[in-house]
């Protein structure tokens, strides 16, 4: 989903705004911020960088550097999702 940040600011997330697929019972699920690609995070970046599928209010934050010259920034995350016996690994 889009989300809208004036320059230099930032803004919370809530859950709403990524799409995850559902996590089944059993499971358990982070997401990570994938920082070493080089055509994403240009403008801003997540804080934290590794944080719960399931997290709370006020705790996942975009924050806006500041730079005038681009007008979009995307950020690619790698959800994992963890059961006994497999990891799957999937990237939004």
């Amino acid at each position: 989903k889009d989300i809208i940040v004036d320059i230099g600011r930032s803004t919370y997330l809530d859950r709403e705004d990524l799409v995850i697929s559902t996590v089944r019972r059993g499971e358990s699920c982070r997401v990570e911020v994938v920082s070493a690609d080089p055509i994403t995070q240009r403008v801003g970046r997540l804080h934290p960088p590794i944080f719960d599928c399931d997290f709370l209010p006020k705790t996942v934050q975009y924050i806006h550097n500041g730079s005038p010259l681009l007008q979009q920034d995307s950020v690619r995350l790698l959800v994992h999702k963890f059961t006994d016996t497999v990891t799957v690994t999937e990237t939004v």
